[in-house]
């Protein structure tokens, strides 16, 4: 799929000594690899899903013990399977959560995709009673009908733009939970549903 994607990284890994006995060398690099990225996102690459294989560079690295360490290190170069969706690539999703501001979409792996209000279909609505986005289709022509847009609902967005952040502690540890929480996502991704065939996908179904 095209919002996953192939990139080309390197990192030294530590893979404990015990661990390369009666194993592949490199399958204890990919497992290695695996358990300290999976999930994670990376600077300016994307959500990091999985190792998908080795480039031939890491094969004219060492192997290196460290003074006190009985692990042993190594520089790897490798490919690894990535979620960074190109700008205006349509998915398909499911609301998260609503606000006047818009709409929050997961992709039940990855949460960060935000709707503005000003993206969604036009004349667009957030009724406070009722806590949901109302579309008046067919308002322009005076015959309107109230589309709703509400939690749980699969919806269909186009990407418009992504916003990497560098998360990196730069002082003292944050300390409390609340503090964690108004911490910025690493990597969001803004998004549309203001044409044709977007937006709740009832709403395009024949039925």
């Amino acid at each position: 799929m095209a919002m996953f994607v192939a990139s080309e990284l390197y990192d030294v890994v530590r893979v404990e000594a015990h661990r390369l006995n009666g194993n592949s060398i490199y399958e204890a690099l990919r497992q290695a690899l695996n358990n300290k990225f999976v999930n994670k996102v990376l600077l300016n690459c994307g959500l990091f899903i999985k190792v998908l294989d080795f480039l031939p560079e890491s094969g004219s690295t060492d192997f290196h013990i460290l003074p006190g360490d009985g692990a042993v290190h190594k520089k790897v170069y490798f490919r690894a399977i990535v979620f960074r969706p190109f700008l205006n690539e349509v998915l398909e999703g499911r609301v998260r959560s609503l606000s006047p501001e818009g709409v929050k979409i997961s992709l039940e792996f990855f949460d960060d995709i935000m709707v503005q209000g000003m993206r969604m279909q036009h004349p667009s609505r957030w009724d406070a009673t009722k806590a949901c986005w109302i579309w008046d289709y067919g308002a322009e022509d005076g015959d309107s009908h109230e589309l709703y847009l509400e939690v749980g609902d699969r919806v269909r967005f186009r990407i418009v733009d992504e916003k990497f952040t560098d998360c990196s502690p730069v002082g003292p540890l944050v300390e409390s939970a609340q503090q964690q929480q108004n911490l910025p996502s690493s990597y969001t991704l803004e998004a549309a549903m203001n044409e044709p065939g977007l937006g709740v996908l009832s709403w395009w179904s024949s039925t």
